[in-house]
């Protein structure tokens, strides 16, 4: 049996899929499974073993050729877009599983209908069942519904390195910051607000903060940092920026997370990461899972909250409310750092 998986397009949606994938392998340990994704999100599973071969993706029309090379029986869709669709379809794979959304219900053999709330809009449910969900309708299964990922030897030196560089000992606790937000400008918390929690921490403990951040990023860590009144015991990788193989290494070895809820939230539930979410314009529902470790911060009075805005027109209100305290109690609650009195 041949299976073609269409992985989601976001970071953090593919480590939520990752439980999904790891019971396609589990289940069908001899069946040979090719991943069907964008490059960017690919190194997020090295090390797993979860596939046997690997298609970039560059587009609906590119992708029709190497999947019809491939021959699959089964193409499962977890994109919920049209053009995810359409290249199984193109390809004469002849079952194609996936949700009955955005009109595509033709363009599916099985096509599988979505929880809906009482107004018929689709109910929120955790993305990882939601995954899982699509893979046990050929009955696949895991028992584990936590993410897991791995890190390599070569990453793991490279982290130990980059923190030598900056004359940070071993076991000193470690706090990564990360404010960015691929989704969008609605997600981002303030600046100043990051380098109050920054100096609070720095000025009550020893630890270090480690500002996080893509290479589009670079200018909201940089102005962070420089909102830093100590910056002694400050890391900005914008200097030296660490790709995605090596930030998971990082936040395997970091004491807690700060984060907005972005794609290192999730990375961070799979090594068991303490971590504080700050969320506004997302619904929660959707990553409702495997919050054991993680505290989520909402202006939960805000009528407008969970809007799924990308740009806020409202001057981000969801997200100014969250203050600096508010966050800096519930890592204090979540881990153990050694407070100077």
């Amino acid at each position: 049996m041949k299976i073609l998986v269409r992985l989601p397009n976001w970071l953090g949606d593919v480590v939520m899929a990752e439980p999904a994938l790891r019971a396609l392998r589990e289940t069908f340990p001899h069946a040979q499974i090719a991943a069907l994704a964008r490059s960017y999100v690919l190194p997020i599973l090295d090390g797993l073993n979860l596939f046997d071969s690997v298609i970039v993706s560059k587009g609906t029309v590119a992708d029709i050729f190497p999947a019809i090379k491939f021959r699959a029986d089964i193409a499962i869709l977890m994109p919920n877009s049209i053009s995810s669709a359409l290249v199984p379809l193109l390809s004469c794979i002849p079952r194609r599983i996936g949700y009955a959304t955005y009109g595509r219900r033709q363009l599916l053999t099985d096509p599988i209908p979505y929880e809906r709330e009482k107004n018929g809009k689709r109910k929120p449910v955790p993305m990882v069942d939601y995954y899982l969900k699509l893979v046990r309708y050929i009955s696949a299964d895991t028992k584990d519904e936590r993410p897991r990922l791995a890190t390599s030897e070569e990453d793991e030196k490279k982290v130990t390195d980059y923190l030598t560089r900056r004359g940070i000992p071993n076991k000193t606790p470690l706090i990564g910051f990360n404010p960015g937000a691929k989704f969008g400008s609605s997600k981002l918390w303030l600046p100043e607000h990051f380098a109050a929690l920054a100096d609070k921490i720095t000025s009550n403990s020893d630890a270090f903060c480690i500002l996080f951040c893509a290479p589009s990023e670079t200018n909201i860590a940089n102005t962070i940092y420089s909102l830093i009144k100590n910056k002694d015991r400050i890391v900005n990788t914008a200097e030296e920026v660490v790709g995605l193989s090596m930030l998971k290494s990082f936040i395997k070895r970091l004491t807690a997370l700060i984060t907005t809820d972005t794609g290192p939230r999730h990375i961070a539930v799979a090594f068991n990461i303490p971590t504080v979410v700050i969320m506004g314009p997302t619904d929660p529902r959707y990553t409702a899972k495997n919050l054991e470790n993680q505290r989520v911060l909402r202006a939960e009075t805000l009528d407008c909250i969970a809007c799924h805005k990308k740009v806020c027109p409202k001057n981000n209100e969801c997200m100014r409310l969250i203050t600096p305290e508010s966050v800096y109690n519930e890592l204090i609650q979540l881990v153990r750092l050694d407070l100077k009195r």
